[in-house]
C-alpha cells in the first residue's frame, strides 16, 4: 500500500493475470486464483489500469467463445485487455 500511496497520481499499474488462471487451467475454470488476484489488484485503487490477459500460443481463434464466457464473468468495474499470440489470429 505504501508504494501505491507514493505513486504519481496519474500513474496506472497494468497487472497481468497469473499463468495459473490463463495457462494452467482451462480459461475461466480457476475461480479461486482469479478471485485472489482481483482482490489483490483491487488494492491499487485509482492506480489500477487495464488488466492484461495473455493467452497461450495454443489458444486459437476457434476458442473465441471461451474468451466471451470468461469476459462475461469478469467484474464490470475493471478494464481488461487480451493479448493474443496464436498466429491464426493475425491471418
Amino acid at each position: 500500500r505504501e508504494v501505491v500511496q507514493e505513486t504519481n497520481p496519474d500513474f496506472k499499474f497494468c497487472p497481468w493475470i497469473p499463468r495459473r488462471v490463463s495457462h494452467e487451467f482451462p480459461l475461466g475454470d480457476n475461480y479461486h486464483d482469479m478471485r485472489e488476484f482481483l482482490a489483490a489488484v483491487g488494492e491499487l485503487g485509482p492506480h489500477l489500469g487495464p488488466i492484461v490477459l495473455k493467452l497461450p500460443e495454443t489458444f486459437a481463434p476457434e476458442s473465441w467463445q471461451t474468451i466471451v464466457r470468461f469476459a462475461r464473468r469478469c467484474p464490470k468495474d475493471k478494464r481488461f485487455v487480451v493479448h493474443l499470440t496464436h498466429m491464426d489470429w493475425f491471418r
